[in-house]
């Protein structure tokens, strides 16, 4: 290691394998176009990590199809694009909590499960929540189009 690093907490010395230090970034991107590529890669990360990610970014094309095909107005892509981001957003959360948890040196297991529990009913309630929006918004646009 560096002298450069000797003052900077563990933390910041535990980067992951193959990426640069974020350091480095911050001197060649502006930092909007900084926090995309973080994005970016959390985003990967969240498919690499969990085949959750894949499950429902399918469910979610097959949703955007089944729109597609029936002819959704525009409220009503505006409700379906919430409830899939929801989803996506709890389970990213959840992701990001095992990944803490993951990290800490010591942790309470008992507290751990707890907090993983919770961020499980969150992504469970979150895609019912969707269910419930996508079958309500594609029942409604089926018994339009057979109703004539």
């Amino acid at each position: 290691m560096s002298d450069r690093f000797a003052s900077r907490p563990p933390a910041v010395l535990t980067e992951t394998e193959g990426d640069p230090p974020l350091s480095s970034f911050r001197n060649r991107r502006a930092p909007w176009r900084q926090r995309l590529v973080e994005a970016e890669r959390g985003f990967v990360q969240g498919f690499r990590s969990d085949s959750a990610f894949f499950v429902y970014f399918f469910a979610g094309l097959i949703c955007v199809t089944a729109g597609l095909v029936l002819g959704l107005g525009m409220v009503e892509w505006l409700l379906l694009t919430v409830a899939l981001t929801l989803v996506f957003i709890s389970e990213l959360f959840h992701q990001m909590a095992k990944v803490v948890f993951e990290s800490l040196p010591m942790v309470n297991i008992s507290t751990m499960r707890k907090t993983l529990r919770l961020g499980m009913a969150a992504v469970v309630v979150s895609i019912g929540g969707a269910a419930i929006i996508v079958c309500t918004l594609f029942g409604r646009r089926i018994a339009e189009l057979l109703a004539g």
